[in-house]
């Protein structure tokens, strides 16, 4: 959604998303956006339990840099390793941590 309909929400979690999906997709849609676009209204919040499979973590720090390098203006991107958690018990502390972020300036 945040690449292909930007306009719908400025408010981004992503609580241990899969990276890998249908081959890093995400990636490839960030490039695509970062082709015809030179800003990004965004206030994303990324975590991953640290008991996760560590290229998890990997591909969310690739993906940050690779927004982060194309200097978007309006982007705020926030990411947290959930020190042992697993894939399966981060996601309380995640999204309580992702609501106090993201919305932080309201």
């Amino acid at each position: 959604t945040m690449f292909n309909y930007p306009e719908i929400f400025q408010r981004y979690y992503a609580g241990s998303p899969s990276m890998n999906w249908d081959n890093k997709v995400i990636f490839k849609y960030e490039k695509e956006y970062s082709e015809s676009h030179k800003d990004l209204q965004a206030n994303i919040f990324i975590s991953y339990g640290g008991l996760e499979d560590k290229s998890s973590i990997e591909n969310m720090n690739l993906l940050i840099e690779q927004m982060k390098s194309h200097n978007y203006p309006n982007l705020k991107i926030n990411s947290y390793v959930l020190e042992g958690e697993t894939h399966t018990s981060c996601y309380a502390s995640g999204v309580c941590r992702a609501l106090r972020v993201i919305y932080k300036d309201k």
